[in-house]
């Protein structure tokens, strides 16, 4: 913020200056004016119209633009734009072009009026220049003067990147200065240098421009990418972002497995003077793709997870032959066949997940009207792109073609470079590296924010490297330093990451209304896998640097063999922690109240809210809701109605976990999972309908209440992402798996 204010102010006092030049200019004309029609004109009227040829236009066109930036200047802030006074200052750059194409002439006016008129060669060898607000006076020459035009387009340009250079790229100026600034470095690249009259640049022959191009280019940023074709369907793409371009390539090899002897294939390229984010007038239209289906991607991901059980076993068998037999190397041909068989349908299946995950959209254009859209599985992946792209746009402003030896060398330069060799993270990380439980985060504070703003924070976990979006805290009201103190509980399977994205809430969102308007400030990221975590039960603190922002953050991690302890609870008279026919019979509908007045608020306003059941709520209000159903508040339906309706889904949640004895029971365990093994279709549903109605009378019609509950709920998958798979992941072990055997 003080470097973009102290480069405009700095801007400021040399546009005052240069309309000091200007100014005398214009005291010169009218007596020089004057002589023309007299006895003795010190020159001619078409001498003295090339002489001050647009001047006039330039002295109005820069007056006005310092009349509009000074008080922008006086009541500075962070949101303080500037980027349409430059678009309108660049809008009159024909006056420049003009004045630049006429430069020469007055040059040559100026000459041979002097050798024609004494008076006159007296006159411009020293023109009087007063500076505004003092009484210093500077002595300068006609010519120096009528140079001042053209060192200033040259020093508008030198601005303009270093304002660029200071200028975020969320701010509402950025897009504009970045247009603008190109604006005029195409013009300068037009009108051939005059500062030395007599130079005319070497035009570079195309092989030694191509030279220098590769000579320059750096790997940037490369990943796999899902990019969508003409026709809507997926492909996988591996993407390379280089300082001056962006390459899609599709890569000549099988899916997810990488050799030495890899190739590419060139599918397209933009110089990135040429791509844009918006859409021009004349932009291909980009065909809708239909979101891949969650049984697809969960049958996909529980295909790959057994594939790498399989490995596991592999290499431990291996291992056991090997310390059996000492002479062995690493293991029998067949079997090590076997693993490498199992290593690449590993790869294959994680391909096909990178493929169906990713439902998020990134649009990019080409100046010319080519669109291209690529599908992305969060934000974060989708911010990260495009700052990376547009951070190298700030030093690209020509555009160019390949000539194809230049793209074959391009792509033997992608495998050479190249910084990730694996689609997926399954081959990457054994399992014992990845966390598979509950984290707690806690989101502490912010600080660094440079104005006040409604900041809130969105937390995303992976699983095997694809994330969700798992809490969202709140947003806090117009500050530069929030503090939420929200803690979550995470269920996680397979997690190496926690992102942490730091949004501004739209000012004028009303309660219930989309977050799709509300603007990214920050992102940042954390480790899952350091030792420290692991320690059971015990906090671990961390601050998250956003570039300016810092975000302060607490850890834990419970392993899921700890999650689910099941102890009965020592209050009789409580809900949590005792048994459901105890609590049932409290009741005349015979279905614990927590679970109807938890499902009644859930119907009444959490349908259409998104990840409902699968978003954590805030820990503190679901630990207070908690305490309210244990000590039997009177007013627990209207807290109920107050917090967060993730909370609500999180209480009802953690009421069938704390459980003594499972939903299902104990004893039935071993059936119910039997049951679903069962291949017969007929037979399969008749056994499980004979186990459910085997359950004890509150246990069958508190599970009945909940599965008309979550029929309801997946009937507004459109809107809340939640279908009856979905659901089923999120209650199954809760509702089925017995306590953790402690032995």
């Amino acid at each position: 913020l003080r470097m973009r204010k102290w480069v405009l102010s700095s801007l400021l006092e040399n546009e005052e200056a240069y309309l000091q030049y200007l100014n005398t200019l214009l005291l010169y004309m009218k007596p020089l004016k004057a002589t023309i029609g007299t006895s003795q004109p010190v020159m001619s009227a078409q001498d003295f119209d090339t002489l001050f040829f647009r001047v006039r236009d330039l002295h109005e066109l820069h007056g006005n633009f310092y009349q509009k930036l000074k008080p922008r200047l006086d009541v500075w802030s962070a949101d303080t734009v500037v980027g349409d006074l430059f678009k309108k200052l660049l809008s009159k750059l024909n006056f420049y072009g003009d004045y630049l194409n006429n430069y020469k002439r007055a040059q040559h006016t100026v000459e041979k009026c002097a050798k024609e008129n004494s008076q006159f060669a007296q006159i411009i060898e020293s023109l009087k220049v007063q500076s505004r607000g003092s009484k210093d006076v500077e002595s300068i020459s006609l010519i120096d003067v009528l140079y001042k035009p053209v060192e200033r387009v040259m020093r508008t340009t030198l601005v303009l990147q270093d304002l660029l250079k200071h200028t975020p790229h969320r701010h509402p100026d950025y897009h504009t200065l970045r247009q603008v600034l190109k604006q005029a470095q195409q013009f300068l690249e037009r009108i051939n240098s005059i500062s030395s009259s007599s130079y005319k640049p070497r035009r570079v022959p195309s092989s030694a421009a191509a030279a220098a191009r590769s000579a320059d280019r750096e790997l940037i940023k490369d990943g796999f990418l899902v990019e969508v074709s003409n026709d809507g369907s997926r492909k996988l793409r591996h993407c390379f972002l280089y300082n001056d371009l962006l390459l899609c390539a599709k890569q000549k090899s099988a899916a997810g497995v990488f050799h030495s002897k890899d190739s590419y294939e060139c599918k397209w390229y933009i110089p990135l003077a040429d791509l844009s984010f918006q859409p021009k007038e004349d932009s291909e239209a980009i065909p809708d793709v239909a979101a891949t289906g969650e049984d697809e991607l969960r049958d996909l991901s529980n295909r790959a997870q057994q594939v790498k059980r399989d490995i596991a076993r592999e290499r431990k068998a291996r291992s056991k032959d090997t310390k059996d037999n000492a002479r062995a190397s690493e293991s029998s041909p067949v079997k090590s066949r076997r693993e490498e068989r199992l290593r690449k349908k590993l790869a294959e299946l994680e391909a096909r997940i990178v493929l169906a995950a990713p439902n998020l959209s990134f649009r990019i254009y080409h100046m010319q009207g080519k669109s291209y859209m690529f599908l992305m599985s969060s934000d974060y992946e989708r911010i990260e792109w495009t700052e990376a792209i547009m951070k190298q746009q700030e030093t690209c402003f020509k555009s160019f073609s390949l000539a194809s030896l230049e793209v074959n060398a391009l792509l033997a330069a992608c495998v050479r470079l190249r910084k990730m060799n694996n689609v997926g993270s399954m081959m990457i990380k054994e399992d014992e590296d990845l966390l598979s439980g509950y984290l707690n985060a806690t989101i502490h504070s912010g600080q660094g924010f440079l104005h006040a703003c409604n900041p809130y924070c969105t937390l995303e976990v992976d699983s095997y490297g694809q994330f969700q979006t798992k809490a969202k805290t709140r947003p806090c009201k117009d500050t530069k330093s929030p503090s939420w103190d929200e803690e979550f509980e995470l269920e996680v399977d397979g997690a190496q990451t926690l992102r942490i994205l730091c949004y501004d809430r739209a000012r004028d969102a009303v309660a219930g209304a989309s977050y799709d308007d509300d603007v990214l400030i920050a992102k940042g990221k954390v480790g899952l896998v350091q030792e420290s975590l692991r320690t059971h039960g015990e906090w671990k603190e961390v601050s998250v640097l956003m570039n300016e922002l810092s975000i302060r953050v607490s850890m834990k991690f419970t392993p899921r063999e700890h999650s689910l302890q099941r102890l009965p609870s020592k209050k009789s008279n409580g809900v949590f922690g005792v048994k459901i026919g105890v609590t049932a019979k409290r009741e005349s509908t015979g279905i614990p109240s927590i679970v109807r007045k938890c499902v009644a608020e859930v119907e009444r306003r959490g349908m259409e809210e998104i990840g409902i059941y699968r978003v954590s709520g805030v820990a503190s209000e679901i630990q207070a809701l908690k305490a309210s159903f244990d000590t039997n508040r009177k007013d627990v339906t209207m807290l109920l109605g107050e917090v967060d309706i993730n909370a609500v889904a999180g209480v009802l949640k953690l009421y069938f976990r704390e459980l003594p004895e499972p939903l299902f029971t104990d004893s039935r365990y071993r059936d119910f999972v039997g049951a679903s093994s069962l291949t017969d279709p007929d037979v399969k549903q008749h056994t499980m309908k004979q186990l459910i109605n085997d359950l004890p009378a509150p246990n069958y019609r508190t599970l009945h209440f909940m599965r008309e509950h979550l029929i309801k709920v997946s009937q507004f998958e459109s809107e809340n992402k939640m279908n009856l798979h979905n659901l089923a992941t999120v209650f199954g072990p809760t509702l089925l798996r017995p306590a953790e055997d402690k032995s």
